[in-house]
């Protein structure tokens, strides 16, 4: 649980209270809680998790780049479709650095996201609510994250790390995997060939899945319709020689929908005999 308050709305009494707290409400294995707040400017808004001042500067460059000297990280709130929010999303090799995840809870926020990696961010999907009252999560989204436990080390890592999907379904379990590499994560080494697999899994008995669907650069290139509440999908991608991403997006029968994180592998041409 990560409470971000507006920077602008906190003085340092209230700042060294909100993250007291926080750290008191934490319970190693059972409860993960982190101090937070918000950047919250006409450019785009972004949290910041576990911030360890409440001054940030007001401008985008100076912003990504204390975030990156503080060794903290960021996500991108509601973007709509990415075309205005931080000039158009527009690539920054520093913000890159910074940004590790964006909410993607809508057909408009994926635009924004698939706008984003097709720029070159090295980001995730995340469905954090924008909740302004004490009865958060009153919105059915969420964030997945794919930790070996609830301890704050493993939740900081696993974000850090972009091991996130964003769901509509609090319940339902998305796992995604190129080449065995688990989604969030950058294939460093070269591929011939591209291995895609998902596992979802949700243990509701009406909450079956009608759609999965595998992209290629922002595209659509495959899709399975399992129409059952747990599958297991391997496939093959044919994507010709250079810089991929690849993600996923589950649908379920009632409409609920969810969304990986990437994973980004570079292919080269299989060798002639």
């Amino acid at each position: 649980f990560v409470l971000m308050d507006h920077l602008e709305s906190m003085d340092e009494a209230e700042w060294a209270d909100y993250r007291q707290q926080a750290w008191k409400a934490n319970e190693d294995g059972k409860f993960a809680c982190f101090p937070g707040l918000e950047w919250t400017k006409g450019l785009g808004h972004a949290c910041l998790y576990d911030p360890p001042t409440r001054v940030w500067p007001k401008d985008k460059d100076g912003f990504f780049q204390a975030v990156v000297d503080a060794g903290i990280f960021c996500k991108i709130n509601h973007p709509g479709d990415g075309k205005r929010v931080f000039d158009g999303l527009a690539y920054s090799e520093v913000g890159d650095k910074a940004v590790e995840l964006m909410e993607v809870r809508n057909a408009n926020e994926e635009a924004a996201y698939i706008r984003a990696l097709q720029l070159g961010w090295h980001l995730s999907a995340d469905g954090s609510s924008d909740t302004h009252s004490p009865n958060w999560g009153n919105t059915n989204t969420w964030t997945g994250v794919i930790a070996p436990g609830k301890s704050q080390r493993n939740l900081w890592d696993a974000l850090k790390s972009r091991h996130t999907y964003s769901t509509h379904d609090r319940n339902c379990k998305l796992f995604f995997w190129i080449n065995g590499t688990q989604m969030g994560d950058i294939i460093e080494q070269p591929a011939l060939q591209v291995r895609a697999e998902v596992l979802v899994s949700d243990p509701d008995a009406q909450d079956t899945i009608a759609k999965i669907e595998l992209y290629e650069d922002g595209t659509v290139v495959q899709t399975a319709e399992p129409k059952a509440t747990e599958y297991r999908w391997q496939t093959l991608a044919d994507p010709k020689p250079g810089n991929h991403f690849y993600f996923v997006r589950v649908t379920q029968t009632d409409g609920q929908m969810m969304w990986s994180a990437p994973v980004w592998v570079t292919t080269v041409a299989v060798p002639a005999q």
